[in-house]
């Protein structure tokens, strides 16, 4: 028998490099500029004869650029310093414990959402194609985020072609939404939490006969009511954030036209493996934020859905009552989050479903919420950016008359490979990713901190703890439209 010379080859994928800007060898600009000064002071002194102070001021110098150079985990010295300082004061100050509803400071004594979301409205509008949809809007940002739903389908059996194709889609996504200039980020939420049982036993009622005997009906409702206990169920949104243009808080005119391009946002999503990708209404994304701060309401918001019924919450009182930030992790309405930031992306190539380990329930991890975060560069600025880099990978391999280092080959490797993705259509952008588990009642913090670190390590994922700032990656795991970067930032090519 003859056999097939061609073997099936398994698509392998890069994330990427962090973008680094070199001057000389592999020098950092920032260093370089924080220690121009000090040379130029250091030559301009000994032309005077001015040895003390020529002395004296290049120690100043390196001082500061020893500051400026060094870094832990992506983050420098000056702000390691800013963060701790900020950390005193809001713990000396009492800003690390919040209060809602009557007794508190809040106008209207509503159960405002913490930190930035508190400051936020909900308006609702309706889409081209006839779906409502809430829309989550930040007056001082000037931003919008609208929130979409849907199933996913991650666990259909595919043949390769179309799992490729899938993942091929979901690419095209990324490159449609960065061709969009007002389009700040994409925020994607995976959350698991123990099943309520609500939607089996409404399945029940749907399939069981009106003249069924009425003992065969109870066991059938028994046995959806003991399928549901110990399985976990798995939702996912998206959050699209925007920049608007607004003259004064009452000022709408940008939803007219949200309302033509939302479908062209969520659309392509039905072919990257997400079933019936629908914007989410403003009843909707104040049940999904208030389950997830109140985490005992689960199932009264469940059986509310399922009856049909309008849970009749507000925006302004989808929060939680009582919040603290106790250092190791953050406490609201009765229940412990910690959440951890991505230190470090996988270095190497990997597979498709690299993340199905951290994102997939976890028998001991009951409540899991899994965010990642793209914000897009627009193309001009993308390529702009590339080039440059691309530049400076290959001076930075000619540089030196010795052996090349395989850390320069690497990195040009990368920046010719992201060139040419460039160059096909695909887009640059900014990856980060948050990971949040929360425990109720007497779930141990610590045995579950354990499993988010080895699901990290088996994803190839570096991941630190948010000590002192748990309540802020809470309001990123929302998936709400808080973002963990100034708007400043989203703008510039940093």
């Amino acid at each position: 028998m003859a056999q097939n010379d061609k073997q099936d080859q398994q698509p392998t994928y890069v994330l990427g490099r962090v973008q680094e800007r070199n001057f000389i060898g592999r020098i950092p600009r920032r260093t370089a500029i924080a220690a121009a000064p000090g040379i130029g002071w250091f030559v301009l002194m000994m032309l005077f004869n001015q040895v003390k102070l020529g002395l004296i001021g290049a120690l100043v110098f390196a001082v500061i650029t020893a500051i400026t150079h060094f870094q832990d985990d992506g983050r420098s010295l000056v702000t390691i310093v800013r963060l701790r300082a900020e950390k005193a004061f809001r713990r000396l100050t009492g800003e690390d414990v919040g209060l809602a509803g009557p007794e508190s400071r809040v106008a209207g004594g509503h159960y405002r959402l913490p930190g930035t979301l508190a400051t936020t409205e909900m308006i609702e509008s309706t889409d081209a194609h006839g779906y409502n949809y809430g829309i989550i809007v930040n007056f001082e940002e000037r931003t919008a985020t609208v929130v979409v739903s849907g199933g996913l389908t991650g666990g259909v059996l595919l043949t390769d072609e179309e799992r490729d194709r899938r993942t091929a889609m979901w690419g095209r996504c990324e490159a449609l939404w960065a061709q969009r200039p007002e389009m700040l980020s994409v925020v994607c939420v995976s959350h698991t939490r123990p099943a309520t049982g609500a939607l089996a036993v409404r399945e029940v009622g749907t399939l069981v006969a009106k003249k069924a005997h009425p003992l065969a009906v109870k066991l059938q409702q028994e046995k959806a009511q003991v399928l549901h206990q110990g399985v976990q169920e798995l939702s996912w949104h998206a959050a699209f954030t925007i920049s608007v243009s607004m003259a004064h808080r009452g000022d709408y005119k940008f939803v007219e036209q949200l309302d033509y391009s939302l479908p062209s946002m969520y659309n392509p999503l039905a072919f990257a493996g997400y079933d019936q990708p629908r914007p989410m209404s403003a009843a909707q994304i104040t049940a999904r934020a208030h389950e997830m701060c109140v985490p005992n309401s689960e199932g009264d918001l469940e059986q509310i859905a399922v009856a049909g019924h309008h849970h009749g919450l507000g925006w302004r009182d989808a929060g939680p009552g009582v919040t603290a930030e106790n250092g190791d992790h953050y406490f609201h309405d009765g229940a412990r989050s910690r959440v951890w930031e991505m230190v470090e992306a996988p270095s190497a190539t990997f597979e498709e479903g690299h993340l199905e380990p951290l994102v997939a329930p976890h028998s001991r991890v009951t409540r899991k919420t899994v965010v990642t975060v793209y914000r897009p560069y627009s193309p001009g600025v993308g390529k702009k950016m590339s080039d440059s880099e691309h530049k400076d990978a290959m001076v930075g391999v000619n540089n030196g008359k010795g052996i090349r280092s395989a850390e320069a080959e690497l990195r040009l490797e990368s920046t010719e490979a992201t060139r040419q993705a460039l160059a096909r259509g695909a887009k640059l952008g900014r990856r980060s990713m948050y990971v949040m588990a929360t425990a109720v009642d007497k779930e141990d913090l610590t045995a579950i901190e354990a499993d988010i670190e080895d699901m990290g390590a088996e994803c190839q994922v570096r991941f630190r703890r948010m000590d002192q700032m748990h309540d802020a990656g809470f309001q990123f795991c929302l998936g709400m439209g808080a973002l963990p970067f100034a708007k400043d930032s989203l703008n510039r090519a940093t």
